[in-house]
């Protein structure tokens, strides 16, 4: 595990109990808790989850180990997470997986999703948890760690911008899902 000591408010300002933050690689015992998260996340967005919190545990599958392949033959494609924990209360997770870039010849992490408990924001949960990822990239040998913020959301940003990160200026997100994604398959 591990753990960093944040300022109230995660200013890294005052240190004390009450900002001490632990993060962790996420294991298959997990899965429950990445379930309830996920829920969570998808409330904060205003969308509807899956009424069946074991559906979205089945469906998420954490890699503890070497990626496997689902039922049927079919490649699964691996997600990690790492948690968050104030004084032993689950705070909030960062979903995650390698990536690779052609032009740098090296992997990357690839943030899919970040969640902060909303009676857990304020207390450096989300640069813990961007903390613990670095150094998990750095022990991996990446060369990046990449992201998708939604524009308006100016705190992050600002936020991230303090932590170093940079804009990618020369890039669109786009996305290939539903009709589109099977019109594309034929």
């Amino acid at each position: 595990m591990l753990d960093w000591l944040t300022g109230d408010g995660g200013s890294g300002g005052g240190r004390g109990e009450s900002g001490r933050v632990a993060v962790r690689l996420a294991d298959h015992t997990d899965s429950e808790l990445v379930a309830r998260f996920i829920e969570g996340l998808l409330r904060q967005r205003g969308l509807a989850a899956p009424a069946d919190r074991a559906e979205i545990a089945r469906r998420f599958r954490l890699n503890t180990s070497a990626p496997g392949r689902e039922p049927g033959g079919g490649s699964s494609a691996t997600v990690e997470a790492f948690l968050a924990f104030v004084r032993d209360q689950p705070a909030g997770m960062i979903l995650f997986y390698t990536s690779f870039n052609a032009a740098t010849c090296r992997s990357g992490l690839f943030v899919e999703d970040l969640y902060v408990r909303d009676t857990m924001r304020g207390k450096g949960v989300g640069r813990a948890l961007f903390e613990g990822l670095a150094a998990l990239a750095e022990d991996r040998q990446c060369g990046h760690i990449f992201f998708v913020v939604e524009s308006d959301k100016e705190r992050a940003l600002d936020q991230y911008h303090r932590m170093g990160a940079v804009p990618i200026s020369n890039r669109t997100n786009l996305s290939f899902s539903g009709p589109a994604l099977q019109t594309l398959a034929g």
